[in-house]
């Protein structure tokens, strides 16, 4: 009985002696973040290479049927967000509740403005085109320097868009309101890691509800989050910009109001490295045609050339503009590397600006 007590004694003080060596080490420390799965898809992910660092090579693009430049993992993309919202968000009770009270409010105020908008624009492309046929050789000029103007891509609106609300990116564009647990349930563990995702539009019903745009805000909302952060923080700064330059063209204070905006076609550039987009704004009566550059890249700032409707010869000023920013798709494409060529200096304000839909 002696020798039981005494070996157990033995043991206990060989626990406690490992225990004592093991907390002079210190505690156990994690080193780094802690590491979270995204819930959305991989841009083609590339092969692992030891030699050199994996480039991902963009995919072949394609027209899709509303007239805009796609890759097929895009238009997966899109898919995967349909799915997404109809598996992850509308079985939601809460973001339920949420997108049918914003879906009301939505159809007694935004709606009936774009139905009217609708009409405006209808008039607006029937002039285009009778702008084209009476003086073709001024739009030879533009075309020669890839810009089309945004009412050559054709006119595609929603009719109620509010049946896309279970998407985070087009509530975004049409809800001013905020609700962290609508887009937690779409975000999931990533959510809080980029203060982008947790402000509201400021522009928001500035957009017309056009397929281009809806089908543009779906794949954007299936790409990796830090793209999905930075389209909103870019297209901030490029609606700011278009209302900056119409003002520069005007010489007046401009103010833009609900549907203002139209996006008629878009391009996915490189592998998820931007976005090209056109379109057309309304303002006063007068439509402005605009062409713009959306980097998915936090150090590079998006850039928008935007002119009027086409009766008056382009400049060179204009020219050196437009070209600048053909170059700098091209850069975004992979067709073209960044060189020391100084861009033309952008047009000093002249008018003051507000973009505020209300």
């Amino acid at each position: 009985m002696i020798k039981i007590i005494l070996i157990f004694g033995i043991f206990l003080t060989a626990i406690s002696m490992a225990e004592t060596r093991d907390e002079s080490k210190g505690p156990k420390v994690r080193k780094g973040p802690m590491k979270t799965a995204s819930v959305f898809p991989v841009y083609k992910a590339p092969p692992v290479i030891k030699q050199k660092p994996a480039k991902v090579k963009p995919e072949p693009i394609h027209d899709d049927h509303f007239g805009n430049r796609v890759s097929d993992d895009h238009m997966k993309r899109v898919e995967f967000a349909h799915q997404r919202a109809e598996t992850v968000m509308r079985p939601s009770p809460h973001v339920q509740n949420h997108v049918t009270f914003h879906a009301a409010a939505f159809t007694g105020t935004l709606r009936p403005v774009y139905e009217q908008k609708q009409s405006t624009y209808t008039e607006h492309f029937s002039h285009y085109h009778a702008i084209v046929a009476k003086t073709p050789t001024i739009w030879i000029q533009w075309h020669a320097h890839h810009f089309r103007g945004g009412f050559y891509y054709g006119f595609h609106p929603v009719t109620d868009i509010t049946i896309y609300f279970y998407n985070p990116v087009v509530h975004w564009f049409y809800i001013g309101t905020w609700d962290d647990a609508y887009y937690r349930t779409w975000y999931a563990n990533e959510y809080e890691a980029y203060p982008a995702l947790n402000r509201p539009f400021p522009y928001y019903g500035a957009y017309f509800p056009t397929e281009n745009l809806r089908q543009l805000l779906f794949g954007v909302s299936a790409m990796p989050v830090d793209k999905q952060a930075q389209f909103r923080t870019g297209m901030i700064d490029m609606t700011l910009q278009i209302t900056q330059q119409i003002a520069n063209l005007t010489h007046q204070h401009v103010v833009l109001s609900n549907g203002d905006i139209l996006l008629t076609h878009y391009e996915t550039l490189g592998a998820d490295d931007g976005v090209e987009i056109d379109g057309a704004v309304t303002f006063q009566s007068k439509s402005y045609n605009f062409k713009g550059a959306l980097p998915l890249n936090p150090s590079v700032p998006p850039q928008v050339f935007v002119t009027g409707g086409g009766e008056i010869p382009p400049t060179t000023s204009e020219f050196a503009q437009i070209d600048s920013l053909n170059h700098s798709i091209e850069v975004l494409r992979g067709n073209a590397i960044v060189d020391s060529t100084p861009t033309p200096a952008p047009l000093m304000p002249s008018g003051e600006v507000s973009a505020d839909p209300k």
